[in-house]
């Protein structure tokens, strides 16, 4: 019988897990022969684009109560996966034109930050055009 009680079992392996954390970006470096600044870079972009993606998923799932606070049918709002897939198609030609000038990290950078300020902004609309309007330039910058 263990002489460890069930709750400093969970905090011995809640701190395990954060230590494990703390130490991500070096193991992440060491794996990909990163130095650490570039492995939190990594994972920042890698943060963005999951958030986006997250953010992308959500939305038919929500449809009901994001019609219902902006006082809309839920058809209109399932319009908005439609604009942020038909702008993809645009933010594919200017991120591809601005990657064959640029090369790949800045425009890449810049994509995820305007992905992720898009996504931030998208969870404020206050009215279905903005919905539409941000959907549309999150749209641009999802890969």
């Amino acid at each position: 019988m263990s002489s460890t009680t069930p709750s400093s079992s969970l905090s011995t392996f809640t701190m395990n897990i954060l230590a494990t954390l703390a130490g991500l970006p070096r193991e992440i470096g060491s794996t990909l022969h990163m130095k650490p600044v570039q492995a939190l870079i990594w994972l920042a972009c890698w943060a963005c684009w999951t958030l986006g993606s997250l953010q992308y998923y959500a939305l038919p799932f929500t449809l009901s109560t994001v019609a219902e606070a902006l006082d809309v049918a839920e058809t209109n709002v399932s319009e908005a996966n439609t604009t942020t897939m038909l702008s993809r198609a645009v933010g594919a030609v200017i991120f591809g034109i601005l990657s064959d000038q640029y090369g790949r990290k800045i425009p890449m950078l810049i994509d995820l930050i305007l992905m992720c300020g898009f996504t931030v902004a998208t969870g404020f609309s206050q009215t279905f055009p903005q919905l539409i309007g941000f959907r549309f330039l999150f749209g641009g910058c999802y890969r």
